[in-house]
């Protein structure tokens, strides 16, 4: 993340983005193998002689040092953007309103809600018409919304927070119950939380359609943490959702191991087995068949991988750049989700570095992992200006 966001003298913003965060889960007991951020802080700063200088605290709390204290991995919530296609795309093949067989025509431009409330798929060109495997490896908005049109048409009858109440299902809009201080819970938006946190602007406070179907796409009022989403696709990797946790084991003086952590099965993942067969699948198309994701993993020459990129737009920022993936695809061991603020698409951006960790990790696993374990470098307190990193990234979505 230091090298994708600061390679030039430690500089924010001289790479892509101007902070990150990554979060590499063991699908199978829900440990945390690794969690980053970027940028990071000396903890010898908060150890020897009298404690923080001021000097040193000030640049550890300034909007130009992108706030190196904040733990993003556990804190920071993010649009979704269209990493959540894995979890709307299976809500839809649980309501119907998705099969592999269903066809969609896309042409750039969506007005299932009439003309007045157009929607533009990323790719403005259109797809034309696709099923819903390709659908979820180009990432078309179109198809979603038409899930999300789905979802608000039959409102009567499945209720008005039926797509929220699955996706709830992978743990967004609660605790992932991590065993550390500070965590968000995120936000899944639903007609109540909107009337309420409108309440003193009442022309905005009306749960409208196109509320559903920017949140079908990541987003909208979304908001999730690089953990949860890593707690997500282990759900849909492994069929169980698991509380994720740092601590490993606790060893006595004399050496010996008293306190073991185990897995723990947040609850029971009611989710069709077959379903989630289908949205692997496509995770599976978008590793092997999405240009710039499969470069990453040919780099690497070894993955049989499945993966979801996303990039979310954010007011008055450059696109932040999200991806998710775990591996081996028959037999999931790792989980990686990754941002990288300002970073521009996800493909190339969060995915480079995601695709990094899961090779490490597999090293790691396998006892190959020889690299020197050096510290990062704290924080320079340098970077570029807001205007100059929003200029570098691009504006238009491309997944």
């Amino acid at each position: 993340m230091a090298s994708m966001v600061a390679p030039v003298d430690g500089i924010i913003g001289t790479g892509k983005g101007n902070a990150a965060s990554v979060v590499c889960l063991d699908a199978k007991d829900g440990s945390i193998i690794a969690m980053a951020n970027y940028p990071t802080y000396n903890p010898e700063n908060f150890v020897f002689g009298s404690g923080v200088s001021n000097e040193i605290w000030q640049l550890l709390n300034t909007e130009s040092s992108h706030y190196p204290l904040f733990n993003r991995a556990i804190a920071g919530t993010y649009r979704a953007a269209s990493t959540f296609k894995a979890f709307t795309g299976l809500a839809a093949l649980e309501y119907g309103f998705a099969d592999e067989e269903r066809e969609w025509e896309c042409e750039g431009t969506w007005i299932g809600f009439g003309k007045e409330y157009a929607q533009d798929c990323w790719n403005t060109y259109g797809h034309g018409p696709l099923k819903f495997r390709q659908g979820v490896v180009v990432s078309c908005d179109t198809v979603f919304y038409e899930i999300a049109k789905g979802f608000y048409d039959n409102r009567a009858q499945l209720g008005n927070t039926c797509l929220q109440d699955f996706v709830r299902r992978f743990g967004f809009g609660s605790p992932t119950r991590v065993d550390l201080v500070g965590e968000a819970v995120g936000r899944v938006p639903t007609p109540e939380w909107k009337a309420e946190y409108f309440r003193d602007v009442p022309e905005e406070a009306p749960w409208r359609p196109g509320d559903l179907s920017n949140m079908v796409i990541g987003q909208g009022y979304i908001d999730a943490t690089p953990l949860q989403l890593a707690v997500g696709y282990a759900a849909v990797a492994t069929g169980k959702r698991l509380r994720p946790h740092v601590l490993k084991e606790v060893k006595n003086s004399e050496g010996e191991t008293v306190v073991k952590v185990k897995a723990e099965e947040i609850g029971r993942l009611d989710v069709n087995p077959d379903h989630l067969k289908i949205m692997r699948d496509a995770l599976q198309g978008v590793a092997a068949e999405d240009k710039n994701v499969s470069y990453a993993f040919d780099d690497y020459g070894r993955y049989n991988a499945a993966a979801k990129t996303g990039t979310a737009e954010v007011e008055g920022k450059g696109d932040y750049g999200l991806f998710a993936c775990y591996a081996p695809f028959d037999d999931p061991k790792y989980v990686v989700a990754a941002v990288v603020e300002q970073g521009g698409p996800g493909s190339m951006s969060a995915c480079p570095v995601c695709v990094h960790v899961l090779d490490a990790a597999m090293r790691y696993d396998e006892g190959r992992l020889n690299e020197e374990l050096v510290p990062l470098a704290g924080s320079t307190g340098l970077s570029l200006s807001a205007e100059e990193i929003k200029a570098q990234t691009s504006t238009g979505r491309n997944d």
